[in-house]
């Protein structure tokens, strides 16, 4: 599977872009057919006409296992109830269970984004949130552009400010949903019958109390990244 691999003059990788078809200016990068069962650990930049990749093999066995890991990893988080037959403990524990897989859910799907480019969707899975903090920590050392890509759109050069946008938009949105999350597990534990359990659901209505510490927290949250990207805008402009 070939790739598009952005590192640095130790070797160290910063980004792996599958489906470009450009390489960035002014970006040490290389494209690099990584082969099923690798993993692309570094560049060896020890030769400076010749970078090459260094790879890790995953053995057989360890696929295998990872294959069962995961089997009863889903297993885990698809439980089923007897709502009939439950306690309220088991109802309160399958119920911020539900809780917790719908808030990651949301958290992945992301939101829109209005970025230099107009408005785009972007995605908040594991995977998106190690590659945009990282994008984010490069942006801070170099202030250049970088190549990213919005949901189901062409990878592109990205500006400074669009990449810390985006970084910051997605956090703060990270932090509603786990902060409601963690309001709906504390209400659900206050339950005195598994019926009040089972009516919940998620993305109901908070009672005030619960609702004015979401909106404290959200409200800090606001400030703190508006205030951030302030910082952040004043030293790409100052490096630029």
């Amino acid at each position: 599977m070939k790739a598009l691999v952005i590192y640095d003059l130790t070797g160290h990788i910063w980004n792996i872009i599958y489906g470009a078809d450009s390489e960035p200016e002014g970006l040490l990068s290389m494209w690099v057919d990584i082969p099923e069962g690798s993993i692309l650990n570094s560049i060896d930049v020890t030769d400076p006409r010749n970078h090459k990749p260094i790879f890790s093999h995953q053995e057989p066995s360890d696929i295998k296992k990872l294959q069962e890991d995961m089997a009863d990893i889903k297993s885990q988080i698809n439980p089923s109830l007897d709502a009939e037959n439950c306690t309220l403990e088991e109802a309160i524990e399958y119920q911020i269970s539900q809780f917790g897989k719908e808030s990651t859910a949301a958290i992945y799907a992301g939101q829109d984004i209005e970025t230099s480019k107009g408005t785009f969707h972007f995605r908040y899975t594991d995977y998106d949130q190690k590659n945009l903090k990282t994008l984010y920590d490069f942006v801070k050392e170099t202030a250049l552009p970088l190549p990213y890509h919005a949901d189901k759109v062409d990878t592109e050069m990205w500006d400074p400010m669009d990449i810390i946008k985006i970084y910051f938009s997605n956090e703060e949105y990270k932090t509603y949903h786990t902060t409601y999350c963690n309001l709906l597990n504390n209400i659900c534990r206050e339950c005195t019958s598994k019926e009040e359990v089972l009516a919940m659901s998620y993305g109901m209505e908070l009672p005030e109390d619960k609702k004015s510490v979401l909106m404290s927290i959200m409200l800090q949250a606001q400030d703190f990244y508006r205030d951030l990207y302030k910082v952040r805008e004043a030293a790409v402009l100052a490096a630029q």
